[in-house]
């Protein structure tokens, strides 16, 4: 890997909560979150909600024979479509399935293979874990981690949201894109950890499922606002802004209209769409 490679940035899935299949969303599209990152022959999956299963689609349609999924949080928008990753279900396919700062978590869920079994079972699923035909390697790191896949440099860092999720910032050569999903912030406030995490990136994928009304009336929902996400952006000096994990109530009228005042204050703001392609 030299300097100058270029990485594949794919959205799958961009809202939050829960699906929406109405026709005035279909712009902005219905899936939950998904996003994949492509650098050579490595292919990273962030999270695996129901865009899950359009990259799925993709990755047989390309004949790729190995991924790595990361985990942000295991809420149900975030694995809800994992079980319907086609690959999943391939004898030849090998899935790297990483979690960040799980085991350390509210109530201890015993680790990423732990909890995706007891989901991804009867009687929630109708193939027992054991019985999933590809190769699975589950692997759980602390917060704060930093590891490798291959040649990409992989960070993690903990976030505030409800029961926890983690942010990631991969980079390669003198690239780097930071994923960073679900996650609340203080009012008025930077956080001054996130802003040194994701430093002059390339991409920030950022939580921005709230106006700064809906903040309000909901501080603890473990979520942000295009606002923060701008002042973040603006602080970090970062390049691209993508704004993510969108509220299923937002339309794509209203979506519009944040993208509008998002990039009055910072010109490469955008909202990410369902199959929205970005190469950084």
């Amino acid at each position: 890997m030299h300097k100058g490679d270029a990485i594949k940035v794919t959205f799958w899935g961009v809202r939050g909560s829960y699906p929406q299949c109405k026709t005035d969303y279909a712009k902005v599209g219905g899936h939950t979150s998904c996003v994949s990152l492509e650098v050579d022959d490595q292919y990273l999956i962030f999270d695996a909600g129901t865009g899950i299963i359009d990259a799925g689609d993709e990755v047989l349609k390309r004949g790729l024979k190995k991924a790595t999924l990361l985990i942000s949080h295991v809420h149900a928008d975030h694995i809800s479509g994992f079980a319907f990753f086609k690959p999943l279900h391939s004898s030849d396919f090998d899935l790297t399935i990483i979690a960040s700062g799980l085991l350390s978590r509210e109530g201890d869920l015993g680790g990423i293979e732990s909890t995706l079994s007891k989901a991804i079972s009867p009687p929630y699923f109708p193939v027992p874990w054991n019985q999933i035909a590809c190769k699975r390697t589950c692997i759980d790191v602390p917060t704060g981690a930093q590891f490798s896949v291959n040649h990409l440099k992989i960070t993690t860092m903990a976030l505030d949201h409800p029961g926890g999720s983690s942010g990631y910032r991969v980079e390669v050569g003198d690239k780097s894109v930071c994923y960073i999903t679900d996650t609340a912030h203080i009012p008025g406030e930077l956080n001054h950890e996130l802003v040194e995490f994701i430093q002059r990136t390339d991409l920030l994928i950022y939580d921005a499922a709230f106006t700064e009304e809906e903040f309000a009336a909901k501080p603890t929902w473990g979520h942000s606002t295009w606002n923060q996400a701008v002042a973040l952006a603006k602080a970090a000096a970062i390049r691209d802004l993508a704004l993510f994990h969108h509220n299923p109530d937002h339309d794509d009228a209203f979506m519009a209209d944040i993208e509008t005042q998002a990039q009055e204050h910072f010109s490469r703001a955008f909202v990410a769409c369902q199959g929205m392609i970005r190469i950084v």
